[in-house]
């Protein structure tokens, strides 16, 4: 019997070998095992047993309670976290948590990935961040992160994070619908609503740009403002633009902050801001500051501003400046068109390259100044400026280079000068005409001189010097006032030079006559700690002339009797009463010393009779002086009788009391016109030393 081979078919292929099948299908298993691992792996992320983890890793990290609603992770969707809560620290609210996160998603590109280039896209939403301060300063999140964040932006973190090469990285981060809330002491500060930020960084660029728009929501107005900033930030360079814009900002906001600032100073703020400020920093030692803002109806009041109420139908301010930087000193390189209008104050900058009084080199920025005096006066500012028509023009001269010692020494690198003009000044009853004054700071020598002006219409010059470089301001004064018209209102201040004034009211004073003072003090402007100011003025000292012609005054009742019962013996019955007081000259050189102004030479002529006055006022009124009536006496045949028996010389009449309550006491002649009546035998003896006498028992009575 035949046996045949089989017919082998060229189409079929040959089996595998057994252990390359065998092989092959280990492969396979493992491949569909890998694959499904990788697609189990989100679920593996998204258990409770790692969502419970990470809790616990976040409590026991930070130190308060945390919670996470639910964390999942895919590999077409990223990684998301959903309900993310972070509680505050001991010492802060507890019925709002630190952070709170409705859902946060972050996805990276895997493709890219594999060529070591990373994109990553995030998306924040319902985020909410309560920043909370308590009474001494701190805030939830200093006591959250505050020794992480310290150690996180130490010197050599920031440097190792310098110029980055951020080329490979392309970054896309969107936050919506999210809320940012500052309290402090449980007091609403400020309220952010509706924030949407973007953050974007390109593949090969090195630029990343933040881009944030928010709503201003009311605290304590119905206002609703936006603000928005944009900042864009090169990391290879350094270069920084960035630009802060708003509309409708209602600085009524800003009313407790700055209340709790300056606590007990601010009365009230509103006001509100529109406009943009922009930044620009090409390179780390260039800096400039462009755009402008203007604040509509603004107002502010308080004792932060001497008690004013400081306000305007517009504020506009232009801080156009352009800066270089060195270590920590910062140079004012450029600032021509710098620019601030308050309406009653305005400032600009001036060109490097004009010639001013205050330029004292290229290290000194000035700028023009101007000030409406009228429309400071109409803010709450002294009344006596109101209506003045009084204008200040000049410039003020800063340091362009800035750093502690400039703070520190600031007075001494400023220089200011000034020229001041007003129609008329009205000031406790005294008008100033026709005013025009300079004044000057620099090398922390102050000074101001009055050189034209009409006081009560006559002519004054003024001058005040201070040195700031002493603790107490040593300072000196000049005044010089010719032809002056005495007015009643300032009475209150002769009487402490014209003792004929004492005791008598502004409101009601009758005094006219022409006024002639020159004055020159030297003292501290400033009090040494737990000086009243009568001690504080006893440090004062100087000399000066009062003189006064062709006045008259009817005194006070305690002074009506200083020429009585004298009168009629001097041949002057009429002024011998309580009628008026004719002054034809008085001249009193005094001197300021120890707290009391001293007459040694004063001189009072009426209707040629000379009268000697002498002795000394205090500053705190109490009075001390002595008249000699003598003269009143001489050329008269019984007032000579008198004074020969007094031996040719009258005793004083002494004026005590004070400027306010004064007490006038005639000299003892009683006894000597009673010698010189019993003296006198003729039948006609006189009858003006008997009428003398009568009325000196009547006073004593």
């Amino acid at each position: 019997m035949e046996v045949s081979s089989p017919r082998t078919d060229p189409t079929t292929v040959p089996p595998m070998p057994r252990k390359r099948r065998r092989w092959w299908r280990a492969a396979f298993v493992v491949l569909v095992a890998l694959l499904g691992l990788v697609l189990a792996a989100p679920h593996a992320i998204a258990i409770d047993a790692v969502r419970a983890r990470i809790e616990a890793e976040l409590r026991r990290e930070l130190g308060v309670p945390c919670r996470i609603g639910q964390l999942g992770f895919s590999w077409f969707t990223g990684l998301a976290v959903v309900g993310l809560e972070i509680g505050n620290p001991p010492g802060f609210a507890t019925e709002r948590p630190c952070l709170r996160c409705k859902r946060a998603a972050v996805d990276l590109s895997l493709l890219p990935a594999l060529q070591g280039r990373f994109g990553f896209d995030a998306v924040v939403d319902g985020l909410e961040i309560y920043v909370e301060q308590d009474a001494g300063g701190a805030t939830n999140f200093e006591r959250l992160l505050g020794r992480r964040l310290a150690s996180a932006h130490g010197p050599e973190r920031s440097r190792a994070m310098q110029r980055r090469d951020l080329g490979a990285l392309r970054v896309h981060l969107q936050a919506r619908g999210s809320v940012l809330q500052i309290r402090r002491e449980d007091e609403l500060l400020e309220s952010l609503a509706d924030i949407v930020c973007s953050v974007k960084k390109g593949f090969d660029s090195q630029r990343v740009a933040v881009d944030l728009d928010t709503k201003l929501m009311p605290i304590d107005s119905t206002q609703l403002g936006r603000l928005g900033l944009k900042v864009a930030v090169e990391a290879d360079t350094g270069a920084v633009d960035a630009t802060l814009s708003t509309a409708g900002l209602d600085l009524r906001r800003y009313e407790p902050l700055l209340a709790a600032l300056f606590p007990g100073q601010v009365s009230e703020l509103a006001g509100v801001a529109n406009g943009a400020i922009a930044v620009r920093q090409p390179r780390p030692e260039q800096i400039a500051i462009d755009g402008g803002l203007s604040v509509l109806n603004p107002r502010l009041s308080g004792n932060l501003v001497a008690g004013m109420n400081v306000h305007s139908d517009r504020w506009t301010l232009t801080p156009v400046l352009r800066l270089r930087r060195a270590g920590d000193t910062l140079h004012v390189v450029d600032a021509d068109r710098f620019a601030i209008d308050l309406g009653w104050l305005r400032l600009r900058g001036l060109a490097a390259s004009a010639t001013t009084p205050v330029r004292g080199g290229a290290d000194v920025l000035a700028l023009a100044c101007e000030i409406d005096v009228d429309a400071l006066s109409a803010l709450g500012g002294p009344g006596w400026l109101e209506a003045t028509g009084g204008k200040v023009h000049g410039e003020i001269g800063i340091p362009r280079v800035w750093d502690a010692a400039t703070l520190d020494g600031l007075l001494e690198r400023c220089a200011a000068t000034m020229h001041a003009t007003a129609d008329t000044i009205a000031v406790a009853g005294l008008e100033l005409h026709q005013l025009e004054a300079s004044g000057s700071l620099r090398d922390r020598q102050f000074r101001f001189d009055v050189g034209e002006g009409l006081l009560d219409r006559g002519a004054v010059r003024l001058g005040l010097q201070v040195d700031l470089r002493a603790e107490r301001l040593p300072s000196a004064i000049t005044l010089r006032w010719s032809g002056g018209q005495l007015q009643p209102a300032g009475v209150e201040v002769m009487r402490y030079l014209v003792p004929m004034f004492a005791g008598l009211d502004a409101a009601a004073a009758d005094v006219s006559g022409q006024c002639d003072l020159e004055l020159a003090l030297q003292g501290p402007a400033r009090a040494a700690p737990g000086q009243n100011w009568l001690q504080w003025l006893d440090d004062w000292a100087g000399s000066g002339k009062l003189g006064l012609r062709n006045a008259t005054v009817t005194p006070a009742p305690a002074m009506a009797g200083l020429l009585m019962p004298f009168g009629e013996l001097a041949g002057d019955s009429g002024h011998g009463t309580a009628g008026t007081l004719a002054i034809d000259s008085f001249e009193a050189p005094f001197r300021l010393e120890r707290g009391a102004i001293a007459m040694r030479a004063a001189k009072w002529l009426r209707k040629g009779k000379q009268i000697g006055v002498s002795g000394a006022t205090r500053l705190d009124g109490r009075l001390d002086l002595g008249f000699d009536l003598g003269a009143l006496l001489r050329g008269h045949r019984d007032g000579e009788r008198v004074l020969q028996a007094a031996g040719g010389t009258l005793p004083a009449a002494r004026l005590t009391g004070t400027v306010e309550s004064p007490t006038l006491s005639l000299p003892g002649i009683g006894d000597l016109l009673q010698k010189v009546l019993q003296q006198d035998l003729e039948v006609q003896a006189s009858d003006g030393l008997r009428r003398l006498l009568d009325s000196l028992r009547k006073r004593k009575t």
